[in-house]
C-alpha cells in the first residue's frame, strides 16, 4: 500500500487537479477479500473498527441492501447525524474516521479545522427544491429580491441557495435570509411567514401537491454529496486500508441501487425515510448513491462554493476549497473508485 503523505499545503486547484485527473485510470492492486490499494491482507484489519457518520442511513441503508456489509475483515459503525453542522462537531471532536456530508458543509470542516481530505463524490442533481408560495409573486430567480426565504444556515442549502441566485447576479444581501431548524422549514412555509423556502425534493412535491398556485422555481443544482476520510485515518495503514475496502463496498451498493431500484423505493425511501410511494418514484433519479471519484468538475465546483460562501461571510476570507484535497490520496481513492465501476 501507498504510504500516506503529508497533506498538501495550500496550492491553486490549477495545479492539484491534473494530477488526480490523471490517475483516474490507474489500477489498484488486490482482490475483492483484501483492502484495494496496497492489496493489504484482511487479517491485518481485525482489530480495526471504522467509526463512519451518515445522514438518513444514506450510507449504511444501501450497503445493507446490497449485501456489502456483510464479510467485511473490520467492523463497522455508523452514527446518524440530523445535518452537516452536527457531522462536522463529530469530525473536529474525533470521534470519526469517514462520513459523507454534502458540498457546503464539507467546506465547513475546513473552517473548523477539522482535517480531513475528499476520497469519494457523488452528483446530486435534483436533491433540493426552491418552492415558492401561491401568494409570493415570486416564478423565477429575479422575482426573489426582497423575499423572505427559509432555508437552513450552515448546510448544503446555503450553498445552493448562494449558487442560485448568483445565477441571476443576486446575493444573499439582496434577500432575507430566514434560518430555521430543518424540521421547521416547511411548516415555516405553510405558515406565510416567508414567501419561498429551500426544502428536499420530496417535501417539496408534497408541498406543490397541497398548495395549488405554488411554484417551483427553476434554479441550478450542481448539488454534490462528498465522502471525506480523517487525515488520522488514512495515516493508520489499517484503518487506511479498511476505508478504501469501504469505499469500494460503497460504489458496488450505488451500482446494485441503480439495478435494483424497485427494491431501493420500497425498502429506503419508504421504509426508512418514510416517504408516499408516488413520491418517492418521482425523486429516485436524485437519491441514487453512486460514488465517483474526486474530479475536476467537482474540484471546481468546491472552489465556486468556497468562492460565494466567503461572500456571503458562511466561511472565512482565504478559505481554499484546495485544503480539502491531497494528491496522493485522491490518486489512490480515484483508482480504487475506477477499478469498482469498471467491473
Amino acid at each position: 500500500m501507498l504510504a500516506p503523505s503529508r497533506r498538501a499545503p495550500r496550492r491553486s486547484l490549477l495545479l492539484i487537479a491534473p494530477l488526480l485527473i490523471g490517475s483516474l485510470f490507474a489500477t489498484a492492486c488486490g482482490d475483492d477479500d483484501k483492502a484495494a490499494a496496497g492489496g493489504s491482507d484482511p487479517g491485518d484489519l481485525a482489530s480495526v473498527t471504522l467509526r463512519v457518520g451518515d445522514q438518513g442511513q444514506g450510507l449504511e441503508s444501501p450497503l445493507t441492501l446490497a449485501g456489502e456489509l456483510g464479510g467485511a475483515p473490520y467492523d463497522t459503525t455508523f452514527t446518524n447525524f440530523s445535518d452537516g453542522p452536527n457531522m462536522n462537531a463529530a469530525f473536529s471532536a474525533g470521534e470519526l474516521d469517514l462520513g459523507y456530508l454534502g458540498d457546503t458543509p464539507s467546506l465547513l470542516t475546513i473552517a473548523a479545522r477539522a482535517d480531513v481530505v475528499a476520497v469519494a463524490s457523488s452528483p446530486r442533481p435534483g436533491i433540493y427544491s426552491l418552492i415558492a408560495t401561491a401568494d409570493s409573486g415570486v416564478e423565477t430567480l429575479d422575482d426573489l429580491a426582497g423575499k423572505k426565504i427559509a432555508y437552513i444556515k450552515g448546510t448544503a442549502l446555503d450553498g445552493y441557495l448562494a449558487e442560485a441566485l448568483d445565477s441571476v447576479g443576486l446575493t444573499e444581501a439582496d434577500v432575507t435570509p430566514v434560518n430555521v431548524p430543518g424540521a421547521a422549514l416547511l411548516t415555516t412555509l405553510q405558515s406565510g411567514e416567508v414567501d419561498a423556502a429551500l426544502l428536499g425534493a420530496a417535501q417539496g412535491i408534497g408541498y406543490l401537491a397541497d398548495n395549488p398556485g405554488a411554484t417551483r422555481v427553476d434554479a441550478p443544482n450542481t448539488s454534490h454529496l462528498v465522502v471525506l476520510a480523517t487525515s488520522d485515518a488514512l495515516a493508520d495503514p489499517a484503518r487506511r486500508a479498511a476505508i478504501e475496502d469501504f469505499v469500494r463496498r460503497l460504489v458496488r451498493s450505488g451500482e446494485w441501487v441503480a439495478a435494483n431500484t424497485d427494491v431501493w423505493i420500497d425498502e429506503h425511501l419508504v421504509k426508512n425515510t418514510k416517504q408516499d410511494p408516488a413520491v418517492a418514484a418521482q425523486v429516485l433519479d436524485s437519491t441514487i448513491p453512486r460514488w465517483g471519484p474526486i474530479t475536476d468538475e467537482f474540484i471546481a465546483h468546491q472552489a465556486r462554493q468556497a468562492e460565494l460562501m466567503i461572500d456571503a461571510g458562511v466561511l472565512p476570507p482565504g478559505l481554499d476549497a484546495a485544503e480539502q484535497l491531497d494528491p496522493e490520496t485522491n490518486e489512490a481513492f480515484n483508482a480504487v473508485i475506477e477499478q469498482e465501476l469498471a467491473r
